[in-house]
């Protein structure tokens, strides 16, 4: 009886998943206006928490951490289905030749390499949502005590790949998760350039890692020397944070600075 009921979950968390592939195809199709408010913050953010996070929730509801991964198993069967479904329903319709991107690159590495890759590459998706949770709620923190600048989210967290033509099955999954996760990354990068530049602008000692650190902290080349003095650091914050500012403590590239 356990692992009928075991069973029967995972076949719930595989339906649910697959309605909701589904709800977003037809959406994409004939609902445009309510796809475009689904694909980016705040509504990308409901589709997250209901497509991964609910399923995890109810999992460890129903299970503990065997349910988690029961939830998982589910979302993945359904992740299959869909991917396979969606694709012989293009070379159908359409003449599609079907996921290129995953036949080019198993090409490449090898289907084993390529199917571990993906499966690899899903487990970072907790690490993502942990940012994404800290976007939310400990920035705007930030913003009220230190002025920060407010962001508009919806810029930075959208999907837009579904659009691609001939992007279909796993390359269309795939896609997608990317984005979102490029997107996260790239918010998370800019709110840490606010803190960062704020709180201590002095280079680091190590050379290299000035040098890797360069792309993400365009401010660096500004912050004071390793063999500075306190004295120009307290001058540089005054300089880029006066007092009596009317605008937002930003980087300094920030496109709300006018010096």
């Amino acid at each position: 009886m356990s692992e009928l009921k075991m069973f029967d979950f995972v076949m719930i968390v595989m339906i649910w998943e697959l309605i909701l592939f589904l709800s977003l195809v037809i959406m994409n199709a004939c609902l445009r206006g309510l796809c475009e408010i689904l694909s980016r913050a705040p509504g990308l953010d409901l589709m997250t928490a209901l497509i991964v996070v609910l399923p995890w929730v109810a999992g460890i509801i129903f299970k503990n951490w065997l349910g988690l991964g029961l939830s998982v198993l589910g979302q993945a069967l359904a992740l299959t289905v869909f991917a396979v479904s969606h694709t012989f329903y293009h070379q159908l319709r359409f003449k599609n030749q079907g996921s290129r991107i995953r036949k080019t690159l198993s090409h490449v590495v090898g289907p084993i390499r390529f199917i571990c890759g993906v499966s690899s590459t899903a487990l970072a998706i907790p690490c993502f949502l942990v940012l994404r949770v800290g976007q939310l709620t400990v920035y705007p923190l930030l913003g009220f005590f230190l002025k920060f600048p407010p962001y508009k989210q919806g810029e930075w967290i959208r999907i837009s790949r579904q659009k691609f033509e001939g992007l279909v099955g796993l390359d269309l999954m795939a896609c997608l998760y990317c984005e979102w996760a490029a997107g996260v990354y790239a918010l998370g990068g800019e709110m840490v350039r606010n803190n960062e530049s704020f709180w201590c602008p002095i280079r680091f000692y190590n050379q290299k890692h000035c040098e890797n650190c360069k792309i993400d902290f365009p401010d660096l080349k500004e912050w004071i020397p390793i063999d500075g003095s306190m004295a120009e650091v307290e001058s540089l914050l005054k300089k880029k944070y006066p007092k009596d500012t009317k605008g937002f403590n930003s980087w300094y590239g920030h496109s709300d600075r006018k010096d």
